[in-house]
């Protein structure tokens, strides 16, 4: 057709009036480009716009249902279009919490979606489950940690969250076809609902039930079971076990600054509830210096935003949901948890409504472990309120001026009546061991105004506490230490006193309360950060004069 057209219309674009205009670009063209990274650009190839209808919107929901959910007139039954809503809220519930990962924002959520359409707890948690199939493992653990939160709250109930397991496992062979690793997330999903004591193990029961005694439901419990025994592991497992070894860690430094470091370096925010739960439950079994150092850390690990608020009140909630598996190691787990609460309502980690609104009633109740917790909370906060006790004193731990004070007193005590067991017991109640070498170089250094007396009642006391166990060789040769590098200002007032100190020693390396090695460890640590004062070599002068007339020989 085109031959057959004259010459000048040739030449004319037949294009149609929608077509973009061609551009005649010279065949030499350079096209220059931008980073030695960037690649030249496809040949420009003009694709024609293809029409394509309007899409429905609710076409996808059709697919979605089956003929017996729609009435004579073609409609959807209410109670289908209801629940078409609900898995919209549902999806939406899960596309913010993969984005946003806050338990709050999410349970927040989760009631309003409940509270829209009540009686369809079990649906919910088919949803939840169905919809996360294909997240990552992560992600499922953190939904299925979701999930137990509601239990654990009584969003939903645990017949609620077994309805729902079992109406997804009855469409487990459909499944399987998109998800191949299905048994293997609904396995470690069991496994975490056992685990947290929202199931019970005929749970395993009704999943032979549900899938006809088949392949896939034996697979199902056999990997619950693996995860359940230890011999698969999960995630949240891992975190208890390296949140246990940097609480050890942290109790023996009191480094709060480092503990906060590994415990962000845990990776793992989902799993942070586990954090406050090991956090104070290894504490409930320790003294009250390991209880403030745990409460010092929480409020770190919050401050340095760590750990959220959220995930601090749901571990909390958590340990109150098992308080009766903490009384048996911890008979007194009740109230030293509403001593942590107080704390940390004080330390602005709980709300101040904790115990009114923030506790499920049925944790609470009268006459029960939690009815204990409740009641010891109320009577803390009300004095709380009257200005008699501050939360930051709950556990009684002193400042170092008011150590000083009272190892001075009970000190002065016994250089008066001397009642040695009196004494060590007064220092046991302190609870203070990182502090005993100041009591030790401090009956040191009064024994030495009394003369022999002193010098008897110092060794009486040193000798029945190494005795005893109430004092360690360490906190005897840290004391001893002390002494040593006070002299020069004690011999100002008392210039008997490197005399005295040497006799001292040569009792204490005589009963062998320290080791023999220590004067000569003790005197290279000093050749290596300067001359030993005169003073303090005057001790050594003095004690080896005591070795020579003794033993004949010099310490040398």
């Amino acid at each position: 057709l085109e031959a057959r057209q004259p010459p000048e219309l040739q030449s004319a674009s037949q294009a149609p009036s929608w077509a973009l205009e061609s551009t005649n670009w010279p065949e030499s063209r350079e096209v220059s480009f931008q980073g030695s990274w960037a690649l030249p650009p496809p040949p420009v190839a003009v694709e024609l716009p293809v029409e394509h209808p309007a899409e429905d919107p609710e076409e996808d929901k059709e697919e979605l249902t089956s003929p017996k959910d729609r009435a004579p007139d073609g409609h959807l039954y209410p109670a289908v279009e209801a629940r078409n809503k609900m898995d919209d809220e549902v999806r939406m519930l899960v596309d913010d919490y993969v984005g946003e990962r806050s338990l709050g924002v999410a349970l927040a959520q989760t009631r309003l979606v409940l509270e829209n359409h009540p009686k369809m707890e079990a649906h919910l948690v088919k949803r939840l489950l169905s919809y996360t199939l294909d997240k990552t493992e992560r992600d499922r653990e953190m939904f299925a940690k979701l999930i137990t939160s509601l239990c654990i709250r009584e969003d939903i109930s645990s017949e609620d969250l077994r309805q729902g397991l079992i109406m997804l496992l009855s469409q487990l062979a459909e499944l399987v076809l998109d998800v191949p690793d299905i048994t293997l997330h609904i396995g470690s999903f069991l496994a975490i609902v056992l685990m947290d004591h929202c199931l019970t193990d005929d749970v395993l029961d009704d999943v032979l039930a549900v899938t006809s005694g088949s392949e896939l439901g034996h697979q199902v419990v056999a990997c619950a079971k693996c995860f359940v025994s230890g011999q698969k592991a999960l995630g949240v497992e891992q975190v208890k076990a390296n949140m246990s070894s940097i609480l050890e860690e942290f109790m023996a430094s009191s480094d709060t600054h480092e503990a906060v470091d590994y415990v962000h370096d845990l990776n793992a925010p989902h799993f942070h509830h586990e954090v406050v739960k090991r956090t104070l439950t290894l504490s409930l079994n320790m003294r009250k210096r390991e209880c403030e150092l745990s409460s010092q850390l929480l409020k770190s690990l919050h401050s340095e935003s760590v750990i959220a608020l959220d995930q601090i009140e749901d571990g909390v909630i958590r340990l109150l949901f098992r308080v009766h598996d903490l009384v048996l190691d911890t008979p007194s787990a009740p109230q030293l948890l509403a001593c942590f609460v107080q704390r940390m309502m004080y330390d602005g980690l709980l709300p101040q409504d904790f115990h009114a609104l923030g506790v499920p009633a049925s944790l609470v109740v009268d006459g029960t472990l939690g009815g204990e917790f409740a009641t010891k909370l109320s009577f803390l906060l009300k004095d709380e309120a009257l200005g008699k006790q501050s939360p930051e004193q709950v556990w009684g731990v002193h400042s170092i001026g008011e150590l000083k004070n009272k190892i001075d007193t009970l000190l002065h005590e016994y250089f008066a009546n001397g009642a040695v067991v009196e004494c060590l017991e007064a220092l046991t109640e302190l609870e203070e061991p990182h502090f005993v070498h100041e009591m030790v170089c401090k009956s040191i250094m009064l024994s030495m105004d009394l003369a022999d007396r002193g010098q008897h009642l110092v060794m009486h006391l040193l000798r029945h506490g190494c005795e005893t166990g109430q004092l360690s060789v360490n906190q005897v040769a840290n004391g001893l230490d002390r002494v040593l590098e006070r002299i020069p200002q004690l011999a100002i007032d008392v210039p008997q006193a490197p005399k005295l100190y040497a006799q001292l020693l040569y009792r204490v390396f005589e009963e062998s309360w320290v080791p023999a090695d220590y004067l000569a460890e003790f005197l290279n640590r000093k050749g290596q950060s300067g001359s030993v004062d005169p003073v303090e070599q005057a001790v050594f002068m003095e004690l080896e004069q005591i070795l020579i007339a003794k033993k004949g020989k010099s310490i040398a």
